[in-house]
């Protein structure tokens, strides 16, 4: 009880000694998605295609508490990835992967406008297609994800820059409804991207 109290007087100090800043930010992001793996088929085919990145965009809101040397910073990210494959048995196919991102991030200040920061993310799958006809199954709807990048601030306006990348390997799977000659489609979708952003303060 007596390290309960300890820690919530701590915490709240540390809270009426920190400066609140709020505000948008907006960006592109490169995620390469894992190669496709089909299956199935008269023939029983077992084959992995290559996946291409594409650019995605992504866009929330921040608060972040700030400290003398160090700061707190909370986010909720719209993002939107794809990767594009092309092959005879998935001929110009795109599949199209929306989550909604919470990092909680811990940055410090290096040297005049620069920071460095790590970080964890909650990362929950919103909506998925491939070549909009049908989407896919997930092991999990809920991941987690690691951040490490470096940003630079000058007034009201951030420019940030960072990798991210899930703990483990999150599944998503689909089934044609013939499972003696229909196709199974499977790739991982644990994050691994880079994304930069412009943020700005807005008090």
């Amino acid at each position: 009880m007596k390290k309960l109290f300890f820690y919530c007087c701590f915490s709240f100090f540390l809270v009426s000694n920190a400066q609140l800043d709020v505000g948008i930010k907006a960006g592109l992001n490169y995620n390469s998605l894992s190669d496709l793996n089909i299956t199935g088929g008269f023939a029983g085919i077992n084959e992995d295609i290559n996946s291409e990145g594409q650019l995605g965009f992504h866009a929330g809101l921040y608060a972040q508490f700030d400290f003398t040397k160090f700061y707190v910073k909370g986010e909720l990210l719209y993002v939107e990835n794809s990767s594009t494959y092309d092959d005879m048995r998935a001929p110009s196919s795109k599949f199209k992967l929306s989550t909604l991102e919470l990092p909680v991030l811990v940055g410090f200040k290096v040297a005049g406008p620069l920071r460095l920061y790590v970080g964890t993310s909650l990362v929950y799958n919103i909506d998925s297609d491939f070549t909009d006809f049908f989407e896919f199954n997930f092991d999990r709807e809920l991941s987690l994800a690691y951040n490490i990048g470096a940003s630079v601030t000058f007034n009201k306006i951030n420019i940030d820059l960072r990798y991210s990348s899930g703990f483990s390997e999150n599944i998503a799977s689909y089934l044609e409804d013939m499972p003696s000659d229909g196709f199974g489609y499977t790739l991982n979708t644990r994050p691994s991207q880079f994304l930069l952003s412009l943020s700005y303060k807005i008090n």
